[in-house]
């Protein structure tokens, strides 16, 4: 099984951040072969594979505009998908924690709420 690069692996978490990709981390366990088709078409030994290489920590995603027009359950259809290692995994899953506190922090700052210029004709804000 192929491993992603380390530029590959920074698209992931940009992509993850700005919600183009969905993940099999957030498919319950009971539709994931409806949600990731492929997976209901591969053969047992394939999947053993897949499985032993993803693990507990790894995951399957794909990106949203490859799914089809219908979902299940209210999750996407893919007929395709992509993988990450245990180790890619947590490389991704630091990076984006990193990220998400850094967007936090900034969003909290005082200095990231732009100064709103008066307006005659709007109201008062409080």
């Amino acid at each position: 099984m192929e491993k992603h690069t380390h530029e590959g692996l920074k698209t992931i978490v940009r992509d993850i951040v700005e919600g183009k990709i969905y993940t099999s981390r957030v498919t319950p366990a009971n539709i994931i072969p409806r949600v990731w088709m492929p997976l209901a078409l591969m053969e047992k030994k394939d999947i053993d594979e897949l499985v032993a290489y993803v693990g507990e920590t790894g995951f399957l995603y794909e990106y949203y505009n490859k799914s089809l027009y219908r979902n299940i359950n209210g999750h996407p259809i893919f007929v395709s998908f992509r993988y990450v290692s245990p180790e890619e995994a947590k490389w991704i899953d630091e990076r984006h924690e990193a990220v998400q506190t850094a967007l936090g922090a900034t969003l909290e700052s005082p200095e990231a709420v732009p100064a709103v210029p008066k307006d005659k004709n709007s109201p008062e804000m409080p």
